[in-house]
């Protein structure tokens, strides 16, 4: 069962993939990581929540944020920038929403767009797509995985 930075990395390869994607120049796995290069995206993982699902596994809802960055001192092509690699991101998550088979599910719920004064007649221009992937994952660790001392412990006692 998949976690937290296998998802991030399924997320990436899916977007790296992605032919309307291929402009993108920087790819990072870290939240809301910002470089130079432009234009760029970052994943992170933002939460998981737990839910008990049976006995032995729980299900998992994991939220990611996709940012997006242009750099462009035109403001509306730098807004446009960063609209439509949102829209493509999204587009290709929906394509892909079990990521391969290896997630139950998975659902952008929305959109933020931002843009800031980067200085030096630069503007920064943002797409933060939200991401919910909802999976699997197992309980415990497997006995094998954790030796336990044999318990000492009559269960007639008193």
């Amino acid at each position: 069962m998949p976690t937290s930075p296998e998802i991030i990395d399924l997320v990436h390869d899916v977007l790296k993939n992605a032919p309307g994607l291929a402009g993108v120049k920087e790819w990072n796995k870290a939240n809301s990581l910002v470089t130079l290069a432009a234009p760029g995206c970052s994943i992170g993982l933002d939460e998981e929540k737990f839910e008990a699902y049976s006995r032995d596994q729980d299900e998992a809802t994991a939220r990611l944020s996709i940012l997006f960055w242009s750099k462009n001192i035109d403001q509306a092509a730098g807004e446009a920038e960063v609209r439509e690699l949102a829209q493509q991101a999204r587009l290709a998550l929906t394509a892909n929403r079990t990521l391969g088979g290896a997630v139950d599910d998975s659902f952008v719920e929305g959109i933020r767009y931002a843009t800031a004064d980067g200085g030096k007649s630069i503007l920064l221009h943002l797409a933060e797509v939200s991401y919910r992937v909802t999976y699997y994952t197992d309980r415990f660790i497997a006995e094998a995985e954790t030796p336990i001392d044999q318990l000492d412990h009559d269960v007639g006692a008193e």
